[in-house]
Parts: C-alpha cells; structure tokens; sequence
C-alpha cells in the first residue's frame, strides 16, 4: 500500500513540474544524494522483494512517462541526435534483462533497475531538456557540487562522532558494514561511492568563480576521500585539485597562490587522525591488492564462458563465490562482463566512453570533460556500477551534462544576424560583439558559466 502512495506521489509530482522538468531531475538528484538503497524502504515500504527498486526509479520514471505523453517531440529529437548510442544502448538493456529473467532471485532484476535503466532513463530527460533550456548545465552543476558539500559534512560528522548517524538499521543489515569502522560515507551507500562522486565533481570545481568558496570546497572533497579511504580516490582527487584551480579563470599568481595554499594544507591534513585510516590501507593493505589480483586471475582464466552472453546481472558475485575469492571481481566492467558478457559489457562502458570523447567540448565549461573520464574510468577500479548504490546516476548525470555542453557550443555560432542587431560576423570587430552577445545570454551564478 505505502508503494501504490509512493507511485501516486511520483506521478502528482512529475504532472506537477511537467513544465519544469529541471526542478524533477534536482529531485531525483537529492533523492539520490540523500537516501541510499538501504533506506528508500522507508520511503516505499518495500524493504525485500522484486519491487524494492530505489525511490528515485520510480521518480524518473513518471518524469519519463508524463514527459513522454507531454513533449514527446523533445525525447525523440533527443534519441534522435544519438540514435546510434541509443540503439546500442536498447540492445545491451535488452540482453541484460533477457540474461537476468534466467536467475531466479528477483535483486538481479532490482540492481538491472536501478543502475542501467533508471541512469539511462535520466541521461535522455536531461540531454532533452538541456537542448532547450541554457541554465541546466550551470544550475545542475551548481546542484551536484552542493549536494555532495552537504554529504561531505555529514561524513565528517559520521567521523567525528564515530557513528553512521542516519539509516542505521538499514546499513546494520548490509554485511560489509561495522559499527566500529573507521571508513564512512555520508548519506551514500558505500565509502567507495562518496570517493566516486567527490573524484567526479572536484575538476567542477575549475568553474567557481570565487576562491574564497572554491578552496575551502577543495578542502572538505579531500577530507570526504580521505574518510572513504579510498587509494585511488585521493589520487584522482589530488590530481582534479590541482586541475580545478589551474583551469580556473583567475590570473596566474593568484592561481599559484592558491595551488600553494592547498598543497600547504594538503600535507598536514594528510598526517592528521582524519588521513591516519588511508595512510594505514597504504602501508598494509590487509590483502586487497592480492585479493584483486586473484579476481584478475579468475576472470583471464575464465573469460571465454562469458564472452558473448552472461549469466545475468549479479551473477558475478556468485561466479567469485564459487571461486574461491575473497572479493568481488573489483572493477564494473568485469563484473558487467561475467553478468552480461564481455562483447555487451564493451559496448556499455564503449558507450559511455564514447560519449565523452565525442562530445568533449571546447566550450568555456571547465573540468566537465575530465569528470566524464573520471566518471567512466574510476568505477572500473572497484564494484561501483555493479553494486544498488548512487554510482549509476552519478555516471550517467556527468556524461549528460558532457553531452549538453556540446550540443550548447555547437549550437553558438548559429548566431544570425537578427541576434545581432543586423550585423553579419564578418570581421574581428563584429566577431567579438557576436561573443559578447552570446556570453549574454548564458546565466551565470556564483559557480561560474
């Protein structure tokens, strides 16, 4: 009964905003950022079972269904420009969810949901409506590197006061999870999923205009990877740091002023008894690195049984069980590829990367393209993509706003000459009163253009 009122206010909300589909996209955001897996039971009353599908599925696809009967024209415009991804995207859905249907446990089909229907679902809303719609890209921006300011506080509150804080009896059921542990994750599902998100959005950062807001930003990101303890997330992180003041728009002693503040404080932080948990993984990394190595092992040793078709979606933790491994085979495409096989696995994670490096824009949108390849590349280093957590959405949401981004900059020198008061750009003078007016017409905010 508490999902059939769930449904009902999915639908009232997305007929609601029919008209604003950005304000239902923040939604399913924050639903995402703010309630993980483990508690959407509280919101839809389904705790196990098949239609225990995360709250924000269920948002996005009344947003795509009211959608669908509003603006259909938008949607297909949309498939329209990228009918080869979509097409591709069609066909690895559907042999996901053929393969999946043969296992008889229902999380299979819940996890198929939740991180490949839904986040695709999401990617078409949002290329149809940035098509049409200038401030998406710095209002969703500006959306994400504020919610995961707020998870990051809560991590370090967690840190603090040495307790998960919010959806205790929800992470009590989850058996990778100690009360006692010292790795913590906000209001995600994993610590591994709050160093993925602050990997993605740090280059995001370059687009802050003010330094007094960007720095202590940079600031709380590294301290939210270092309470992940997660290796690779404070490389990644370290190396976007550096990235997101030299790209940004400031002149160049104040860029170096900055790069010193940070790497000043970077080194004392580190030492401190919030990095003291990483540095510990560094130097004794209890078995991990031989464990994933073992994993590598049993997939290059196995990999022709999956090299056309899987054995379903969450298939490999069974494939990992059976042989003998401590983990998971700890990288999503992997995993992906014992679930779905290897030539579909491919062409998902083919998709995504291509996305990204087709619609790699020049436009004054800095650090997007580098959170596209954070996004597509990081997930292969642990079992992000192939776990019920806010990954999924987060992959997909960056990968549009990729794509949006270009389609703006491509569609900015389309400008005639009835935007210009009459004038062709034809000469270097007219030229820059055309950027002028353009540069117009983009909102811009605290966060930058």
């Amino acid at each position: 009964m508490q999902l059939l009122g769930w449904i009902a206010l999915c639908v009232l909300t997305a007929g609601l905003l029919r008209t604003r589909p950005l304000v239902a996209i923040i939604l399913v955001v924050a639903l995402w950022f703010f309630v993980p897996t483990v508690g959407s039971y509280l919101l839809t009353g389904q705790r196990f079972g098949p239609w225990t599908f995360h709250a924000a599925s269920w948002l996005i696809f009344a947003i795509f269904g009211v959608q669908l009967a509003c603006d259909p024209r938008s949607l297909m415009r949309a498939i329209g420009r990228h009918a080869y991804v979509f097409l591709v995207l069609a066909l690895v859905l559907a042999v996901s969810f053929l393969t999946t249907r043969t296992v008889q446990e229902s999380g299979g089909v819940v996890l198929f949901v939740d991180q490949m229907v839904a986040p695709v679902v999401l990617f078409l809303l949002i290329i149809s409506t940035g098509a049409g719609m200038p401030s998406l890209l710095p209002v969703l921006r500006t959306v994400l590197l504020v919610f995961a300011a707020i998870v990051t506080v809560v991590a370090v509150c967690q840190w603090f006061a040495q307790d998960v804080l919010f959806y205790e009896a929800g992470f009590l059921t989850q058996f990778w999870f100690n009360p006692d542990t010292q790795r913590w994750m906000g209001t995600f599902d994993q610590p591994l999923a709050l160093s993925l998100v602050l990997c993605a959005l740090m280059p995001l950062v370059a687009g802050v205009r003010s330094l007094a807001i960007a720095v202590p930003l940079i600031a709380l990101f590294i301290s939210g990877v270092l309470i992940s303890q997660s290796r690779v997330g404070l490389v990644v992180a370290a190396a976007g740091a550096v990235y997101a003041i030299a790209a940004s728009r400031h002149r160049a002693s104040t860029r170096v002023l900055a790069l010193s503040v940070i790497g000043a404080g970077f080194i004392p932080l580190l030492i401190s008894p919030l990095g003291q948990g990483l540095l510990g993984r560094v130097a004794d990394d209890t078995g991990s690195a031989e464990a994933r190595n073992d994993a590598y092992a049993v997939f290059l040793r196995d990999w022709s049984r999956y090299l056309i078709t899987g054995d379903g979606i969450g298939s490999s933790y069974e494939a990992a069980d059976y042989a003998g491994l401590q983990t998971t085979f700890e990288s999503s495409i992997l995993m992906y590829a014992v679930d779905i096989g290897i030539v579909f696995a491919v062409l998902y994670f083919g998709s995504l990367l291509t996305l990204v490096l087709v619609n790699r824009s020049r436009q004054a949108v800095p650090g997007l393209t580098l959170a596209g390849l954070v996004v597509v590349f990081v997930p292969q280093t642990y079992s992000g993509l192939a776990t019920r957590s806010v990954a999924g959405i987060v992959v997909w949401t960056i990968v549009a706003l990729v794509v949006v981004a270009a389609e703006r900059s491509r569609e900015s020198p389309r400008v005639t000459s009835r935007e210009v008061g009459g004038y062709r750009a034809d000469s270097d003078g007219r030229r820059a009163v055309v950027a002028r007016r353009v540069n117009a017409r983009v909102p811009t905010s605290w966060i930058g253009r």
